[in-house]
């Protein structure tokens, strides 16, 4: 495999990776991981092809590290409310979760070159690519159940996996359609919040077993 010199400046060395990440980004969005080549990626950011393997020693590995920043773009924003309402005894149950929402979309449209690859990649991405992913997944997605377990007390946790899938369709569908310059992140997210809340929350049964059976 071919490698370059590394730099005798690291702010040179992580400016250099930075510069790979985000054209990275940009390309397997707009052109998908298949399409897009190293080589392509090199040209992108002015460096030579082999150059690239002293940041990512493949294209598996730079599509990870994408990935991973997506989900730290995901992450902080989720931990960003929770600060928010740490101090709040006790939160108000709707306006904890729209908040949530907010932060969610808001993560995923500001950031979306790093954060739309977990709607349009990830499926069909290498397996390496999955599994290597797929724990931090799971955690912000556990963290989302736990939500909702404190926000929908009365609420099994069949039905909180089911809402909790229900809810994401719902948000990460929006990177495909939602034009931003004719509708606010924030407008989406207080719509689809009052949906959710009023649909599911405190006024809505919690066991709704035989209802609409004619």
């Amino acid at each position: 495999m071919p490698t370059a010199t590394a730099s005798s400046n690291p702010t040179e060395t992580q400016s250099g990776r930075e510069r790979i990440l985000a054209a990275a980004a940009q390309r397997f969005l707009e052109a998908g991981y298949v399409e897009t080549s190293l080589r392509d990626l090199a040209a992108d950011v002015g460096m030579k092809a082999g150059s690239m393997y002293y940041h990512f020693e493949s294209k598996d590995a730079l599509l990870i590290a994408v990935l991973e920043r997506g989900m730290t773009f995901m992450v902080e924003a989720f931990e960003g409310v929770v600060e928010q309402f740490a101090a709040a005894d006790p939160p108000d149950a709707e306006r904890r979760l729209t908040a949530h929402i907010t932060a969610h979309l808001r993560a995923l449209h500001d950031n979306r070159a790093f954060t739309a690859g977990h709607v349009t990649l990830f499926r069909t991405a290498p397996e390496a690519v999955r599994e290597a992913v797929l724990p931090l997944r799971d955690d912000y997605e556990a963290r989302w159940t736990d939500l909702l377990a404190d926000v929908l007390p009365d609420r099994p946790i069949g039905d909180l996996t089911m809402l909790r899938l229900g809810l994401f369709g719902a948000m990460n569908a929006s990177i495909e359609w939602l034009d931003t310059g004719r509708g606010t992140v924030d407008r989406f997210a207080r719509l689809i919040a009052a949906q959710f809340w009023y649909g599911v929350g405190s006024g809505a049964p919690s066991n709704t077993a035989g209802k609409g059976k004619r």
